[in-house]
């Protein structure tokens, strides 16, 4: 083709362009020009004639093409080396296949799969302990051990992080003495949110103090630790314990309220001093019982329960062949028991080169060709129900089309879902299932990828 263009070069040839020739991909050998070099975007698109270079390439790139047989593609770590040609893409020495981040070169784990890599993430392994607290108390940062038990003393190592003890220290005594409390561990019900007259209006759990012992004992405050400390309340009312001498062989009672001021799981201690030196700190431990939607979010992960592809002509694509060229309609339809989700519709080209291994096409959503983010779905109601929760329907919808292809090409397509409490925690997006009951082709054996054939025209 006509450039109309033209240049006086000022630089070393070696600053332009490779000397040696190589394959870059292409069906004959030819030279790349370098990163930065003044044959990229010299001649204007007026001028520019040809819409792939000499490797089947987009041409141009950017808003002019190159100058020579080769149009310099996305080069993300400017190492010479073009993306879809290089196997480690942000140049941080972890190949792109094993790379959960290959446009990221600061990153490139993510233990806990939760869209923040370990470099960034606080909490590598998703457990609720935050790493520096792990590895304080000699914990596994890597390991979800949020359910073990490191000093044995039949609180999870999460409890003790989540109320202020420590995981590696038995700090009460869990056996039998004459200074007893009952219960010493209770789980609450359910109650309403933010109530004014909680106190009043929550079901109370009595608690005893029994003084088996000859003497008598001095009983200290009773106190909440732990971080739901603040929505468990002692009924002023009903303690007869705070600050009194028990006599031998007396008892005395009090009451605790549960008064959650949010959903999901809550727990805390409650503490009395006193002067037995076998017990200094009569404890017991407070759960609660989740509300029936918290269970369902988090027992019921929403799931794709339906999927049509239209063309122009609103009739459903049933073969999973689009048309070079033409516009599509795909509508799908999530059903979840949060209030809102965010979708995203991920599309990856399986035939891009270098191509994919068998089975990785769609596997890292870095190597998407285009995707589409949806957050203002129709929603509407499901005829699921948990326990008498019931499901909502959230659909949403976009318009793809098929781009210009020089043959044949397999695309897969891939679903990922955040609720709007991940949202708001700053959580990544997760992958969705797709159900037996979507009619079209499985990529993989986990459900979580469908494969379309895209066709040259």
């Amino acid at each position: 083709f006509t450039s109309g263009s033209s240049f006086i070069a000022t630089q070393a040839i070696n600053e332009i362009i490779s000397e040696t020739l190589g394959s870059n991909n292409g069906w004959a050998r030819s030279l790349m020009p370098v990163n930065g070099s003044s044959l990229i975007d010299v001649i204007s698109l007026a001028n520019c004639t040809l819409s792939i270079d000499q490797r089947d390439q987009v041409r141009p790139y950017n808003n002019a093409c190159d100058i020579g047989a080769i149009e310099v593609q996305l080069d993300s770590d400017n190492d010479s080396t073009e993306d879809f040609i290089d196997t480690d893409d942000d140049g941080d020495g972890t190949l792109d296949i094993n790379d959960a981040f290959p446009l990221d070169n600061t990153e490139s784990l993510d233990t806990d799969s939760d869209g923040t890599g370990d470099n960034a993430d606080t909490d590598d392994d998703g457990d609720g302990m935050p790493d520096d607290y792990e590895t304080s108390y000699g914990l596994n940062g890597l390991i979800n051990d949020s359910d073990g038990d490191l000093d044995g003393d039949n609180l999870s190592n999460f409890f003790e992080y989540n109320n202020g003890s420590q995981p590696d220290a038995v700090e009460y005594s869990s056996e039998e003495t004459d200074l007893l409390l009952s219960p010493l561990g209770y789980r609450f019900g359910v109650e309403a949110l933010n109530d004014a007259d909680c106190e009043s209006n929550s079901q109370s759990v009595a608690y005893t103090i029994q003084n088996s012992e000859t003497e008598s004992r001095t009983l200290g405050d009773i106190s909440f630790t732990g971080n739901n400390a603040n929505e468990f309340i002692l009924v002023s009312d009903q303690d007869n314990c705070s600050n009194r001498v028990l006599a031998a062989d007396e008892s005395c009672n009090f009451s605790v309220v549960f008064c959650p001021n949010s959903d999901g799981n809550k727990s805390a201690l409650v503490n009395i001093a006193n002067d037995d030196s076998q017990t200094p700190n009569l404890q017991s431990v407070m759960f609660n019982y989740e509300s029936g939607r918290s269970e369902a979010q988090r027992r019921l992960p929403p799931v794709l329960s339906a999927l049509t592809i239209t063309d122009g002509d609103d009739s459903i694509v049933e073969d999973g062949n689009l048309i070079e060229g033409q516009s599509y309609t795909f509508a799908w339809t999530l059903q979840g028991y949060h209030s809102n989700y965010q979708s995203l519709l991920v599309f990856f080209d399986c035939t891009a080169s270098p191509a994919p291994a068998d089975g990785e096409c769609g596997s890292s959503f870095g190597s998407n060709f285009e995707y589409t983010s949806q957050s203002n779905p129709v929603i509407g109601s499901g005829s699921w129900n948990y326990n008498g929760i019931s499901v909502s329907t959230y659909s949403y919808s976009y318009q793809f089309t098929v781009p210009e292809i020089s043959q044949d090409t397999e695309m897969v397509i891939r679903f990922y879902r955040k609720s709007d409490i991940d949202k708001a925690a700053g959580n990544g997006s997760l992958s969705l299932l797709l159900p037996g009951n979507i009619d079209a082709n499985y990529y993989d054996n986990s459900g979580r990828r469908l494969s379309l054939q895209l066709i040259d025209q």
